[in-house]
This record gives structure tokens, sequence and C-alpha cells, in this order.
């Protein structure tokens, strides 16, 4: 891949609806020349699709990302399960290093994310009545942006 196949991407993050001639455009090139590459990157499954992405901001609602450290030694797939079966909870999934478990919630609010977030602490605390555990809350992302393209020399 060399620098204009990742100018390509970049142009295609930012709007997956861009045309042909707006990405040629901008990289000076023509249009044929973008329709070649891309279709070469589809090929080499660099580009394994195009898909919709909601701004669910735009619809009211906001995305609090969780991070916990949970002092178990080992994430339960129960917990997992319940959260992936929350209907807020976007994604939910267990990870490595200094926390154990990552998940996201959407809420229109911060109290309706912190009724969100009480049922899965008591939930938690159901499951390993005698465990302790840390939670922390990191951060509010209103807007999920890919950084896929972030330090790159365009």
């Amino acid at each position: 891949m060399d620098k204009i196949d990742r100018k390509i991407l970049y142009y295609l993050d930012v709007d997956g609806r861009c045309t042909y001639t707006s990405i040629a455009k901008s990289i000076l090139r023509s249009k044929v020349f973008v329709k070649n590459r891309i279709e070469m990157l589809q090929n080499k499954g660099v580009l394994a699709g195009f898909t919709t992405i909601i701004d669910i901001s735009q619809l009211g609602f906001l995305t609090f990302d969780v991070f916990l450290a949970l002092k178990l030694g080992q994430i339960d797939d129960q917990i997992v399960a319940y959260l992936k079966n929350e209907a807020m909870v976007n994604c939910a999934i267990k990870v490595s290093g200094k926390y154990h478990l990552y998940f996201s919630i959407i809420a229109k609010n911060i109290y309706e994310f912190e009724d969100i977030y009480a049922r899965f602490l008591e939930r938690l605390r159901c499951l390993f009545p005698t465990q302790c555990f840390d939670s922390r809350m990191l951060k509010i992302i209103r807007n999920r942006r890919s950084s896929l393209f972030h330090g790159w020399n365009l």
C-alpha cells in the first residue's frame, strides 16, 4: 500500500459516500485512476465493504465507554453475556492489560447511564458476592470518528 492508497482510504473514511471524482480532485488524479485503485483495494481485502454508521448523538444519545478492572482473575462469560443482552449496551468484550472488561452504554443522559450501570453492578455482585472490584468510567464519547489514519503522513 502506498501513499496514494492511504489518501484514498483517508477520504473514504471521512466520507464513505464520496465520489470517485471528489477523491480524484483531492489527490490530483483521474476518476478512472481512483476507481481502479478502490477496486484493487477491494480485491486485496483492504476494503471489505462499505457500512453505514449512524451518529447516535444526532438522535439525542450519548455513548459511555466503561473500562472495568476486576480482581477476579478471569472475566466470567456470564458477565459478558449479561451485558450483550442489555438493550442499551452497544458492545461488551473481554480485554487484557490494566482492565479486564470493556463495554459501551448508549443513554440519553448521565442519569439513564447511571441506572443501567447500577443494574450491571448489582448483577456483578450477585454473580460474585465475595469479590471486590475496581471500576473506572474513563470517558464519555460523543463522536467515534476513526483514528485509523491518525499520525499518517498524508
